[in-house]
């Protein structure tokens, strides 16, 4: 188990306990184990500049996978990653080898330099994913996930890879918007064996207080 914290933690440590936790997201994906049931947990409450990347590591088996997720006090709000503009929050991509048995829970992506209520709202020009997941691969999960304020929230396969078994439980999707008018909650297509269970979609597709927000025939 690797722990990571924006607010206590230092690169320097090993990250095997939350006293030494380690502090960037960098740090932590380097250190898990492809192929491991490794558990990566970022601390409740703090904030992280940046995003999980692009995502390259399995878990071991449906039974034992790998889990991104969070530590600490329950009543502390999920671990937020602001996006900057400018990386994907999370990304696989159409010919990267094929990733599986990853749960992603209790995480919070966040465009902030898209929503025009933030300090960093830079006009919403940007063409951001949340996640966007179109390599091989399968038995995925995301759970209680929160994506806001990206142009796409969720893009899950798109291309002719060989995706079979994506889960989303209890995630809440909102206020996608694009300058464009191509922007959505969620976009899915080829994959097998989809389920969607519990989730909030909410005001995907325009935002009334950003001019390039407004609704268009998408």
């Amino acid at each position: 188990v690797i722990y990571i914290s924006s607010s206590t933690g230092d690169d320097a440590n090993d990250g095997l306990t939350p006293q030494t936790a380690v502090r960037t997201p960098d740090r932590g994906v380097n250190l898990l184990r492809d192929g491991r049931p490794d558990w990566l947990l970022f601390r409740r409450g703090d904030t992280f500049r940046g995003s999980l990347g692009r995502w390259r590591k399995s878990g071991r088996s449906a039974n034992e996978p790998m889990v991104i997720g969070s530590f600490g006090d329950a009543a502390l709000p999920r671990p937020k990653f602001l996006t900057d503009g400018h990386d994907h929050g999370l990304v696989r991509s159409y010919g990267d080898d094929p990733v599986r048995y990853v749960v992603f829970t209790d995480l919070h992506g966040y465009a902030n330099n898209r929503d025009s209520e933030s300090p960093d709202f830079d006009g919403g020009r940007s063409r951001e994913f949340g996640v966007r997941w179109s390599a091989a691969g399968g038995d995925i999960r995301f759970e209680n996930l929160l994506l806001e304020f990206y142009a796409f929230n969720m893009g899950l396969g798109e291309r002719a890879d060989d995706i079979d078994g994506i889960t989303l439980h209890r995630c809440v999707l909102r206020n996608a918007y694009s300058d464009n008018g191509h922007s959505q909650g969620l976009y899915t297509n080829r994959v097998r064996n989809l389920t969607i269970s519990e989730c909030v979609f909410d005001h995907n597709g325009w935002n009334e207080r950003a001019d390039l927000g407004r609704r268009t025939g998408f």
